[in-house]
């Protein structure tokens, strides 16, 4: 099936009233980050990240930073940059150097993990995020898409990468973390939408679907309506959203819509750096002193991508969308 599927009946977004992050190209996410082992050590520092980077380093004892450290102009970082860049240079491969560059920098003597601290509070992270971010304008919203077919159904994936998820900080929810990748997925038999089903706080199964109905789901054309979560970016069918988790206070953006912002080249989702790169997305925990939250943030914090799951395993709806909608 063509892009020109994937095109027709791609998403139209309405995101809630305060939103400060939107769907963006993950390109410009890593730049920002720096990439450490699963102990903390810093492997590469900002801004020597890059997707290539993440095909090289694929099992899941890594992850990525992209706003929760302390970003000094200390004496020591200039001179590691300075040298980073002098082997940019004169390196024929700079990128095997890069996968050798914490020992080379302790070969200097400078120690990465002390240039780039952790900071600990979920305020000043969310305000370094929206910095890093720089907002709708410099981030033109992206989607990624990926076709398979299961049980007999044509499905269409669309995925959406977000900077942060500030659901606790700014919108009142449980948690905040570095990176969000969210997806809804459509069903078709014999080239005609039957199912669609939104990643939402409801999990998985029937619950996350509704039939291709106007009468179930909202329409532009041929383009299905999502309702999109306040810092959580869950999706719904509806504006209602899941009473007891959160409503939805229209915001002024919307994606997708022959009146609204347009969806930026559409990206397929084979790339290595995806298909691959087990760790996870962003900063793995909080230190929060609030119980309830240090306990989510134990279980959860940063997702890993869209293929894999925390542990490594693959999700089911990446390779079994039509069981993971309840279709299967």
């Amino acid at each position: 099936m063509s892009i020109e599927w994937v095109r027709k009946y791609e998403p139209v977004m309405h995101f809630a009233m305060g939103e400060n992050f939107f769907p963006m190209n993950a390109a410009g996410y890593v730049s920002h980050c720096s990439l450490h082992a699963s102990d903390g050590d810093m492997l590469i520092p900002p801004p020597f990240v890059d997707l290539q980077a993440l095909a090289e380093f694929p099992s899941r004892d890594h992850f990525l930073t992209y706003a929760s450290r302390r970003v000094g102009k200390t004496e020591d970082e200039e001179a590691l940059r300075r040298w980073i860049e002098r082997q940019r240079t004169e390196r024929a491969d700079f990128r095997a150097f890069l996968k050798e560059l914490k020992d080379k920098a302790k070969s200097i003597g400078v120690n990465m993990a002390k240039i780039f601290l952790p900071l600990k509070l979920p305020v000043e992270v969310r305000d370094r995020a929206i910095a890093n971010y720089g907002g709708i304008g410099k981030n033109p919203p992206t989607y990624y898409y990926r076709v398979l077919d299961d049980h007999g159904y044509t499905v269409l994936q669309y995925w959406f990468f977000y900077a942060y998820n500030d659901f606790g900080s700014t919108h009142g929810g449980v948690n905040d973390h570095e990176a969000d990748w969210e997806s809804i997925h459509l069903f078709l038999k014999d080239d005609e939408p039957v199912w669609a089903a939104y990643s939402s706080h409801l999990g998985g199964g029937k619950e996350i679907g509704r039939p291709w109905d106007p009468a179930k789901m909202n329409f532009e054309d041929d383009h299905p309506i999502v309702y999109v979560g306040a810092g959580s970016h869950a999706s719904y069918h509806t504006s209602e959203g899941d009473p007891g988790v959160e409503g939805f206070e229209p915001g002024n953006v919307v994606v997708g819509s022959a009146g609204g912002i347009p969806w930026a080249e559409p990206q397929p989702l084979d790339a290595p750096w995806f298909t691959d790169y087990q760790g996870l997305w962003g900063w793995y925990a909080w230190d929060n002193p609030n119980p309830v939250v240090k306990i989510l943030s134990a279980k959860g914090g940063a997702p890993a991508g869209p293929k894999f799951d925390r542990e490594g395993g693959i999700r089911p709806k990446w390779d079994k969308p039509a069981e993971y909608a309840g279709l299967a």
